[in-house]
């Protein structure tokens, strides 16, 4: 895992995550909106209290932010917890579940967990049915092991889990030449030229080819718009101690 950088940086970048999100639910057919509730959210180990605190809100406020939810505070949820003496990371039963969401006055529980391994994230999000106390839907995604790239992850999971199709924008990735590796947050997401369909928000994309320079980019997708990236990609420099002896074998100084 990369390092984490200074809360005060990661904070930050939380709150314009926060901000850039629409002030108001962008405007969406007639549905009907559901109550939801956060669960419970897993990290993995090394994050502190306030940035599991953020990043809760920040979950909360994608949910939200989809025109599909209308989410319960967070501070209101843990009260509720500890008033009734639940332990939501105990909460398995369907039972417990339905008698929960009685309580709360919601129609859904959002549970979302974050594992590390291997430099990546997985996430796993889930929305549970009050009525039911079962799974209604799971959302997966990955990416690079940098908390920065959460937030922007996270507004990916709400969109799927409400299932906002038409609010999401596109990148469309052109390389010359084509059929380099395009690459969200670190992981492989297809091969140019490339169309992807990702959530309003900021995303980090990569391109690269073998003997080809890698090329970065940071891209802002708004809702249904097409954001271009074309790259014109420049080969490596030729340099003999790369082929001979190892890496740099030649190039000491």
């Amino acid at each position: 895992m990369r390092r984490r950088p200074a809360l005060v940086v990661f904070s930050t970048l939380c709150l314009l995550a926060l901000l850039s999100g629409p002030a108001r639910p962008e405007s969406v057919p007639a549905v009907e909106r559901r109550h939801v509730a956060l669960l419970r959210l897993d990290l993995p180990r090394g994050f502190s209290s306030d940035e599991r605190t953020i990043l809760a809100d920040v979950l909360l406020s994608a949910l939200s932010g989809t025109g599909r939810f209308d989410v319960v505070d967070r501070e209101d949820m843990d009260a509720i917890l500890q008033e009734q003496r639940f332990q939501a990371s105990d909460l398995a039963d369907e039972k417990e579940v339905v008698e929960l969401g009685a309580l709360v006055g919601v129609d859904l529980f959002a549970v979302c967990t974050v594992r590390s391994f291997e430099g990546l994230y997985y996430i796993t999000a889930r929305l549970i049915s009050v009525e039911t106390g079962r799974v209604e839907k799971t959302v997966s995604r990955r990416c690079e092991a940098n908390v920065d790239f959460l937030p922007s992850m996270f507004k990916e999971v709400a969109y799927e889990l409400a299932g906002r199709e038409e609010g999401k924008g596109r990148v469309k990735v052109v390389t010359r030449p084509d059929r380099a590796e395009v690459l969200l947050f670190g992981v492989p997401a297809g091969e140019s030229p490339v169309s992807l369909v990702l959530a309003p928000g900021t995303y980090l994309l990569s391109v690269r080819k073998r003997g080809y320079v890698e090329r970065r980019k940071t891209v802002r997708v708004l809702p249904g718009e097409e954001t271009p990236w074309q790259v014109k990609l420049v080969k490596k420099k030729f340099r003999l101690g790369d082929y001979i002896g190892g890496r740099g074998f030649w190039n000491r100084h």
